[in-house]
């Protein structure tokens, strides 16, 4: 009786806890923006832009700061995004921070409003998706759902 709830706490732990990493991924672009007072990228696998810093971009959750006009990794994409945890569509939205540390779209300058990621697993029926949002560009909240992130 007690394996499949232990295997559903398990399972919830490892989404919560990658959920934490994308979260913590965000914290580090805004706060390396803010520090060197230059742009920084949270990686996303679509979208990440066709400048220096958006071309650099290959591993999704990264994190990259343009020092003296050169793409530097900050931070590696988190390691629990293997199965069974994916990205839900395969996707992460890529988040650029200015100097004031505000996230916008590679392509735009207002700031962020919108779904980051919906990370996911099948091996749950419910609360098995963290949806990582961001408000205003830099608010982020994590919640939880059962099925698609709304």
């Amino acid at each position: 009786i007690a394996v499949p709830s232990f295997k559903s706490l398990t399972l919830s732990n490892k989404l919560t806890t990658t959920a934490n990493d994308v979260v913590g991924a965000i914290n580090i672009a805004r706060m390396e923006a803010i520090k060197r007072n230059a742009s920084t990228q949270l990686c996303g696998n679509a979208s990440n832009g066709s400048d220096t810093l958006g071309t650099k971009c290959t591993e999704v959750g990264a994190v990259y700061a343009l020092v003296n006009g050169t793409p530097t990794q900050v931070r590696a994409g988190p390691a629990g995004l293997a199965a069974p945890i994916v990205l839900t569509g395969g996707t992460m939205t890529a988040v650029r921070f200015g100097g004031q540390g505000l996230g916008h779209a590679v392509t735009g300058t207002a700031p962020l409003t919108g779904l980051i990621a919906d990370i996911s697993t099948s091996a749950m029926s419910t609360n098995n998706h963290r949806c990582i949002n961001m408000t205003a560009g830099s608010i982020i909240a994590v919640t939880t759902a059962s099925g698609a992130c709304p």
